[in-house]
């Protein structure tokens, strides 16, 4: 397992690295909500290309989203995969924040400390995707795992092969302060997008490769 001084400077360098920018700052609290769900088991091409489509036909609000044909909505977003499921999931969702939260997903965060219990009874809200919001909405300082991060936990070794969402979680804020992990958050998953890839990872431009137990693995 990788040793903590260890862990804390290749960190340094993988946010060195990619200067990662929060790409929540500018939108509502439901336009990140519609966002991390239509970008569940998606590329992000195909991402961005839904949340567009989306953007250019209205103003994602949770009104719009109750009201719309289920079937518009998924042919909205079908460029991010899954477009029936999550028109489905994301019209349910709008249609309970209409009726117990008066339209406005921001009132789920009052209190913060019952909203991660509200967020992950919403349709097509799990953990992960509770912790991004509690994250980028709510300001709690969590570094919530995606497959790209949980990767590289395992390949580092951060983690054993086996550890479990909650597991990789508190292994990385153990040793990253909560000011710090908003922006790890996002340079590990570009670090693992365009370098620490699943298949072919290219490791001999990895940065923190020196660091890396997978150095010299098949």
């Amino acid at each position: 397992m990788i040793e903590e001084t260890d862990f804390k400077a290749a960190m340094r360098i993988i946010i060195g690295s990619y200067e990662p920018v929060l790409w929540s700052e500018k939108l509502t609290p439901f336009e990140i909500l519609v966002s991390v769900v239509i970008s569940q088991a998606t590329e992000r091409r195909g991402n961005i290309r839904a949340f567009k489509n989306l953007k250019n036909h209205f103003m994602i609000t949770p009104a719009n989203f109750s009201e719309m044909d289920e079937g518009e909505l998924a042919e909205l977003i079908k460029p991010a995969g899954l477009h029936r499921n999550k028109a489905k999931k994301l019209k349910e969702t709008a249609e309970v924040i209409m009726t117990e939260y008066e339209g406005d997903l921001a009132k789920i965060f009052e209190p913060i400390s019952s909203a991660k219990e509200k967020l992950v009874v919403l349709p097509g809200v799990g953990v992960k995707t509770a912790d991004v919001m509690l994250a980028l909405v709510g300001g709690v300082g969590l570094l919530p795992v995606d497959t790209h991060i949980a990767r590289i936990a395992k390949r580092l070794p951060l983690v054993d092969a086996k550890a479990s969402y909650e597991e990789i979680k508190a292994a990385y804020e153990r040793w990253t302060p909560p000011k710090e992990r908003p922006s790890l958050h996002m340079a590990l998953i570009e670090h693992g997008r365009d370098v620490c890839k699943s298949r072919r990872p290219r490791c001999e431009i990895c940065p923190i490769r020196t660091y890396c137990g997978r150095v010299g693995l098949t």
